[in-house]
C-alpha cells in the first residue's frame, strides 16, 4: 500500500508541473501488453498557453458493465479565452485498450472533432469552437468514447482500464475533488482497488467512484464478486509480510523463554 501511495504521490507532482511532452515522445512503446496498466498511475501532463483556456473541473461516467468494451462520458468545466478556436487533447492508449471515434458538445451544441494523430500509443486531435463559443467565457465540453478491451476478466473478478480524454490546458486550480469518476462495473462486482484515483462514497456494489486534484491519464479498477476477499497481489504480498513478521515474533519468544529457564 504505502508503494501505491508513493507512486500515486509522484504522479500527482508531475501533473503539477504541467509540462506537455516533446512531439513525437511516448510513455509507452507501441504495441505493448496488458500489464503497462499496472504501470498507468501516470498524470496526464498538460501545457499550453493559460491565454486559450484553462480546466476548472472534469466530471467522468464510464459503463463498463460488459467485457471488453467500455463507454466514458466526460464533462469538463472550461475558462476559454476570447480568441481560442479550438480545444486540444490528448489521449494515452494503454494496449490493448483502443478509441475509434470521440463526439463532442460544448454547451449543448455539437462541434466537429479533428484528429490530428491517430493510432499506438496516443490519440492527439482538435475540438473546434465557433466564435460565439468561445467569446462566453465559461463552456461545458461533453466528449463521448467507447474504447475497446477496456474490461477484462482477472480470474473471478475483472479490470477496468479507461484512457482519459485531457484537454491539453493547465487546471484553474489542483485542488481535491478537481477530478471525479464515477465507473459501474459488471452486476455482483465490488471494487476492490481504484487507481491512481482516491476512493470516495465508501465500497458500493456495482459502483467506483473516486477522485483525485489533477486529472490522471487512465482510471483503472480492479473489482471482485460481492462479499469475496478478493485479495489483491499487493495485498497477498503484505498479508506474507505480516505472516513472516508474527512468525519471527513467535520464534523469538520461545527462544526468550528457554534462555530464561
Amino acid at each position: 500500500m504505502a508503494l501505491r501511495g508513493r507512486v500515486a504521490a509522484a504522479a500527482m507532482l508531475a501533473a503539477a508541473l504541467c509540462a506537455r511532452p516533446a512531439a513525437g515522445a511516448s510513455p509507452l512503446a507501441a504495441g505493448g501488453s496488458m500489464s503497462e496498466w499496472d504501470r498507468a498511475g501516470d498524470v496526464q501532463e498538460t501545457g499550453g498557453d493559460d491565454a486559450d483556456g484553462r480546466v476548472i473541473r472534469v466530471a467522468v461516467a464510464a459503463d463498463a458493465r460488459e467485457t471488453g468494451t467500455a463507454v466514458v462520458s466526460m464533462n469538463y468545466r472550461l475558462e476559454v479565452g476570447p480568441e481560442t478556436r479550438v480545444i486540444p487533447f490528448t489521449v494515452l492508449l494503454f494496449a490493448p485498450a483502443h478509441v475509434e471515434e470521440i463526439s463532442a458538445r460544448v454547451d449543448g451544441e455539437v462541434v466537429p472533432v479533428r484528429l490530428t494523430q491517430a493510432g499506438a500509443p496516443r490519440l492527439e486531435g482538435e475540438i473546434e469552437l465557433s466564435a460565439a463559443l468561445a467569446s462566453s467565457g465559461e463552456v461545458s465540453l461533453e466528449v463521448a468514447y467507447p474504447i475497446t478491451d477496456a474490461v477484462r476478466e482477472e480470474g473471478a473478478g475483472v479490470r477496468v482500464a479507461l484512457p482519459m480524454l485531457a484537454v491539453d490546458w493547465a487546471p484553474a486550480e489542483a485542488r481535491p475533488g478537481m477530478f471525479q469518476a464515477e465507473v459501474t462495473l459488471p452486476e455482483g462486482m465490488q471494487a476492490r482497488e481504484i487507481f491512481p484515483v482516491t476512493p470516495t462514497g465508501g465500497s458500493t456494489p456495482g459502483v467506483a467512484r473516486a477522485s483525485l486534484q489533477v486529472l490522471p491519464a487512465v482510471v483503472q479498477v480492479r473489482a471482485r464478486p460481492e462479499g469475496s476477499l478478493g485479495l489483491s497481489l499487493p495485498g497477498v504480498l503484505e498479508l506474507l509480510v505480516l505472516i513472516v513478521v508474527i512468525a519471527c515474533g513467535m520464534v523469538g519468544l520461545r527462544f526468550v523463554r528457554r534462555a530464561a529457564r
